[in-house]
């Protein structure tokens, strides 16, 4: 898993790169990543609230009267893990060094597994909602 997660931070930084310069893929790429991967993310937290709300709990009624509140918390709630973990990940990942001079054949080969990866994630967050929704009591 690390591999991929390698190719798709190269990649990112090369196609940053290519549309916004150096100086901008320095920085952009992180986020980039991070935005790739957070559809797989959504699916755990996806999970743990479709489970939630099968089982019936409820919620106390200050989140029903303050509902900017009661979203701002549990936005952050949720999302706060995945860019603590991204964070570390990165950090982690950056003794490995960044291919900057990627061969074009290389590039298209990461293109082609980028867009499978997107696209998988897609298809999960949909398909785990609908069995989640339609076949667990």
């Amino acid at each position: 898993m690390l591999h991929h997660i390698i190719d798709l931070r190269d990649f990112s930084y090369v196609i940053l790169k290519k549309h916004n310069g150096e100086a901008y893929a320095e920085n952009g790429y992180k986020f980039q990543v991070m935005a790739y991967c957070c559809v797989y993310y959504m699916i755990v937290a996806e999970i743990i609230v479709v489970s939630i709300l099968k089982l019936g709990v409820t919620f106390p009624p200050i989140m029903h009267d303050r509902k900017f509140f009661t979203s701002l918390l549990f936005g952050t709630l949720m999302f706060l893990p995945h860019f603590i973990f991204f964070r570390v990940l990165l950090r982690k990942l950056s003794k490995y060094p960044i291919d900057k001079d990627m061969s074009l054949e290389k590039y298209k080969l990461l293109r082609k597994k980028v867009i499978v990866f997107v696209l998988s994630s897609i298809v999960l967050f949909v398909g785990v909602s609908y069995v989640i929704n339609n076949f667990i009591a």
